[in-house]
């Protein structure tokens, strides 16, 4: 192998890690070590298996097992377990070269990516239980109209479940001219940005209600756009 291939391989930006058949190391890059806070050189010959965490091993070694099987590039995540240190989150993408008996892998660390999903699911969770306290019926719906979060009180003013809720447009229960009259509202909105306020009718099975609902869009950071909604019950006030 050239020496410029050498250094591409010991000085990579990721970890890139040579197996034998049995899973020991062949052959790493400093990233790997320095990774496991060990020598290159007292780490080859070591069983790579033993420095990835009891709980996700089971995944490493069927990942492995997959490899050798299927003979193409498969990806999977694993945590490394550093004695002395933190635990490192990676994804390992790896291959099976038949002609040499042996597996490549490549690492990359994702444990900060790992830590900011942790981050924003609390964050969702947290928001999600102030909503469910609010007495206002709160619904948002993706592009496609589907419902994909509704809080208690939106539940409970139509007599549903969440789970009867949630994937749902909730115009499949309604008559045709409402189902029209519901949908075309919520493109608009999608669509232009424009908030909506109106008083409408809507019959959900055999219950009929006076509402007075607002609409407004908002674009995630990906440019997904969603609807957001509150709905105000006027009924009695209409009888």
């Amino acid at each position: 192998i050239s020496k410029k291939y050498t250094q591409l391989f010991d000085y990579a930006p990721n970890g890139n890690v040579v197996l034998s058949m049995e899973g020991n190391i062949i052959n790493l890059n400093f990233w790997v070590a320095k990774k496991l806070g060990k020598d290159r050189l007292n780490l080859t010959g070591s069983r790579f298996a033993f420095f990835i965490s009891e709980k996700t091993r089971p995944v490493f070694r069927a990942f492995m097992d997959s490899l050798y099987l299927n003979y193409d590039i498969q990806i999977c995540e694993a945590v490394l377990e550093i004695e002395g240190s933190e635990d490192v989150n990676i994804q390992i993408e790896g291959r099976y070269l038949k002609d040499k008996d042996q597996f490549v892998l490549s690492l990359v660390d994702i444990t900060q990516n790992k830590q900011n999903q942790a981050l924003l699911l609390n964050e969702k969770n947290y928001i999600d239980n102030i909503l469910n306290l609010v007495a206002v019926p709160v619904f948002v719906k993706a592009n496609d109209h589907k419902i994909t979060f509704a809080n208690t009180a939106f539940c409970t003013l139509f007599g549903l479940d969440n789970n009867s809720v949630i994937g749902k447009t909730l115009a499949e229960n309604v008559p045709v001219d409402e189902r029209e009259h519901f949908l075309k509202v919520d493109r608009t909105v999608l669509d232009t940005g424009i908030p909506n306020t109106c008083e409408e009718r809507l019959t959900i099975n055999d219950l009929t209600l006076i509402i007075i609902t607002k609409k407004i869009r908002f674009t995630d950071q990906s440019g997904n756009r969603f609807l957001l909604g509150s709905i105000h019950d006027i009924t009695a006030l209409r009888i």
